[in-house]
C-alpha cells in the first residue's frame, strides 16, 4: 500500500511549522526522515497519520486520508509517536496485543491471528524473555522496544516510526534497523525519523531532509547525505567513508576541533 503526500503544510498556533512537503512512501522501502530539532519531522509524521489538520493532500492506498475513519486509518497505518509512555503495569505481551485492537470487533477476544501477530512482533524485537514482565518495570530502552513491537503487531501496511532508535544502545539500534528492513522486504512501507545520520546512511533506501519546516533535500543516502547538505541542515562538519555508508559528525561548522 502506498502513502503519498502532496504539498503538505501544517500551521499550529498561527505559526506555519510545516510547508510544502511532498513525499511518496511505497511498499518495500525504508525512508529516513532527518533534520535538526524543530525541523518539522514529528509534525509531518502526525499529519501523515491523520492526527493534525493540514493543507495539501495525503492519500493512503489511493484514498484521501481525510475521508477515512480513525479505525480505517489504523488498519492501514501504524504510528509510533516519539513519546514513550507506558502507564499501566500490563505484561509486555498484553501491551503488544493492544496493537491488534484496530482490527478487532469491540469486545471480541483475541483471535489466533492476533496471537500470531503478537508472537511474531515479540520475536522480532527479541522480547521473549520479558514477555510476562510488567512493562512499567522495564528500562526506558526496553519499553521503547515494547512499543515498537506493539506497532509492528498492528500489521498495518504502512509504518510511521518517530525516533524509534532514541534511548537504545548501539546493538539494539542496529537490530531495530534490521527489523525495519525485514518488514520492508515483506512488503511494508516504512518512514522512520532518525537523529543518527549513520543509521540513515546505512539502512535507508531514501532520505528526506527537513529544515525549518520545509524540504531541503531528498534522494538516495549517497546522493543526499553529503558534506554540503549536512552542513546546511545541521551546521556541522562530518566525515564519510568511501562508500558513503559510514557517517560520523566531527565538529560544528566553521569551528576548529
Amino acid at each position: 500500500m502506498q502513502l503519498a503526500a502532496s504539498h503538505l503544510s501544517v500551521s499550529l498556533a498561527a505559526r506555519n511549522v510545516l510547508r510544502d512537503v511532498s513525499l511518496t512512501l511505497a511498499p518495500g522501502e525504508v525512508v529516513g526522515l532527518i533534520g535538526p530539532n524543530g525541523a518539522g519531522k514529528s509534525t509531518l509524521m502526525r499529519a501523515l497519520a491523520g492526527l493534525l489538520p493540514h493543507a495539501g493532500t495525503v492519500t493512503l492506498g489511493g484514498d484521501d486520508l481525510k475521508a477515512l475513519s480513525a479505525a480505517a486509518r489504523a488498519r492501514r497505518l501504524a504510528y509510533l509517536p516519539q513519546q514513550r509512555l507506558i502507564s499501566w503495569p500490563l505484561a509486555v505481551a498484553d501491551v503488544v496485543m493492544l496493537g491488534r485492537l484496530p482490527g478487532r470487533r469491540l469486545g471480541a477476544r483475541p483471535s489466533a491471528e492476533d496471537t500470531a501477530h503478537v508472537d511474531e512482533a515479540i520475536r522480532l524485537l527479541e522480547l521473549e524473555p520479558l514477555r510476562q514482565r510488567p512493562a512499567t518495570a522495564l528500562s526506558g530502552g526496553e519499553q521503547a522496544r515494547v512499543l515498537m513491537a506493539r506497532a509492528v503487531a498492528q500489521g498495518s501496511a504502512v509504518l510511521l516510526a518517530d525516533e524509534p532508535a532514541a534511548g537504545l544502545d548501539p546493538a539494539h539500534q542496529i537490530h531495530l534497523m534490521m527489523v525495519l528492513r525485514q518488514l520492508a522486504e515483506r512488503g511494508r512501507a516504512i518512514l522512520v525519523s532518525l537523529h543518527d545520520l549513520g543509521l540513515a546512511a546505512r539502512w535507508c533506501d531514501r532520505v528526506l531532509v527537513l529544515k525549518e519546516g520545509g524540504p531541503l533535500a531528498e534522494g538516495a543516502p549517497r546522493t543526499v547525505l553529503t558534506p554540503e547538505v549536512i552542513r546546511a541542515a545541521f551546521g556541522i562538519e562530518a566525515a564519510f567513508s568511501a562508500d558513503g555508508t559510514l557517517l560520523a559528525p566531527l565538529n560544528l561548522a566553521g569551528r576548529a576541533a
